[in-house]
């Protein structure tokens, strides 16, 4: 199978190399697309990430070099987180990909596209809390959605992402395991 992991605005990490590694040490392809054009940039926090992506990047920016990969990689997956998991949800409404799953692990910036509905089985996983928008509020309104899975996670945005302030590493524990059992 062929992956496509969009990252969050931390960009290429430790954590999204060793993601990649074990999907390859699983026999699949991977591609990872961050905002950075494949600079690791090392941030130390949300705070110093934000300001990079507002620098460097947009999430339409994000969204558009995502669909254009998705177009020419042709994966068979995507995995999404945060801003990358809003490009990921966005892609889910595009016709003629393909797409066996889409994961989205917390996007935030969904709330803005809440009227899209996926064409590939998409799975969202939402964060207990966002200060932007009323998470349950949304789970509900997209509830229903053909090819649409909604999970309500009890943790908080970023908690996959070991540099986040809501790192949880048993939730980030959890949540790979399933998605590995479903590679």
């Amino acid at each position: 199978m062929k992956y496509l992991i969009l990252t969050d605005i931390f960009g290429l990490t430790p954590w999204t190399d060793s993601l990649k590694t074990k999907l390859e040490e699983l026999g699949h392809q991977v591609q990872v697309l961050d905002p950075y054009q494949g600079e690791y940039l090392n941030l130390a926090d949300e705070t110093a990430a934000y300001a990079a992506f507002c620098e460097t990047s947009s999430h339409d920016g994000y969204y558009q070099s995502a669909l254009t990969l998705a177009k020419t990689h042709l994966p068979d997956t995507l995995i999404g987180f945060s801003a990358g998991a809003s490009a990921a949800w966005r892609i889910a409404s595009n016709k003629g990909l393909n797409l066996k799953s889409i994961h989205c692990f917390y996007p935030s910036q969904i709330r803005y596209y809440h009227d899209l509905s996926p064409k590939y089985p998409c799975q969202l996983i939402l964060p207990n809390y966002e200060g932007s928008f009323d998470v349950a509020a949304m789970g509900e309104y997209l509830q229903g959605r053909t090819n649409l899975e909604i999970e309500m996670s009890q943790y908080g945005h970023g908690f996959m992402n070991p540099l986040s302030a809501h790192y949880n590493e048993k939730a980030e524990e959890i949540a790979l395991r399933q998605l590995f059992s479903i590679v």
